[in-house]
């Protein structure tokens, strides 16, 4: 079962992700 926000949701999640490891990166 495949809600409409569902990929949106992915794609936010994926974007938080690199975030915080872009920040483990620079830090």
């Amino acid at each position: 079962m495949f809600v409409e926000g569902d990929s949106d949701f992915n794609i936010g999640y994926r974007n938080l992700s690199k975030r915080s490891r872009l920040k483990h990166m620079y830090t």
